[in-house]
């Protein structure tokens, strides 16, 4: 099945670039892009696009990054916009409806729900795909690019004993050998 994402632009604001750091911070990440022009070419970084691309705002307004040369030129303008935008999906089926996105993830619909079976389903879930994306070694992947579809070589032992101790915790509550075996090689 073929998708089609699309961004529809509103809420543009010319921001002077002495101001983009407020503008342009981490939590924007994902919910504004980028517009800028110069001589009549024009250089846009939705948000979906940003998120997809693994790029910063930083890397977006360094004209040094490679992959921004465009930016560069526009660096004397000190004059760029940003937008918000609504975010779809367009399934290719004639009777589908647009499924709106945040960030570029689907909107999860809350459900409210008195059993305490939904909760072990979901830890359950979890378990699952901690066992599954445990390394040869016994580690859990710090930080995953998606753009470049790699795991960063980057660990952080505080992260990586929350892992072990939530494996653990988790492998004990469900009674799974499997869990807490990974636990003890997650330590290793």
């Amino acid at each position: 099945m073929d998708v089609v994402e699309v961004c529809v632009v509103r809420d543009v604001r010319e921001i002077p670039l002495t101001k983009s750091s407020r503008v342009f911070c981490n939590r924007a990440q994902g919910m504004i892009g980028i517009k800028t022009a110069f001589h009549g070419n024009v250089v846009r970084f939705a948000p979906t696009q940003m998120v997809a691309g693994n790029f910063s705002f930083d890397k977006a307004l360094n004209p040094s990054s490679q992959g921004f040369r465009a930016l560069r030129k526009f660096r004397t303008t000190e004059r760029i916009r940003s937008f918000s935008a609504k975010q779809y999906l367009l399934p290719d089926e004639e009777f589908s409806r647009p499924i709106e996105l945040y960030r570029g993830s689907t909107l999860i619909a809350t459900t409210p729900s008195d059993s305490s079976s939904r909760a072990m389903n979901l830890a359950k879930g979890i378990g699952r795909w901690m066992v599954n994306n445990l390394s040869a070694d016994g580690g859990l992947p710090y930080k995953y690019w998606p753009s470049r579809g790699e795991v960063s070589p980057a660990d952080n032992a505080i992260c990586r004993f929350l892992a072990t101790l939530s494996l653990a915790r988790l492998g004990e509550l469900t009674g799974s050998k499997a869990l807490r075996h990974a636990a003890v090689r997650n330590l290793r």
